[in-house]
């Protein structure tokens, strides 16, 4: 019911019945907090486009990701 909050704007019963159960649940309380963290991060992303490389691994250094993901030591 959290996500779809965001979504939409729930009626006053759920919305009360979601802010009672985050005072007595921890980890939906978290779950709700995180959400709008994303949420509000996602929303400035574009602003910092502009401060990402735009580089590319060397051919060597992919190869060398690629043995180290399938456990090769070489």
């Amino acid at each position: 019911m959290v996500s779809e909050s965001m979504d939409r704007q729930l009626p006053l019963r759920k919305r009360l019945t979601v802010y009672l159960h985050r005072l007595i649940c921890v980890w939906c309380d978290r779950y709700y907090r995180q959400l709008h963290l994303m949420r509000d991060r996602s929303k400035k992303v574009h602003l910092h486009l502009d401060d990402v490389p735009n580089e590319e691994l060397t051919p060597g250094a992919k190869a060398k990701i690629k043995r180290a993901m399938h456990g090769g030591s070489k």
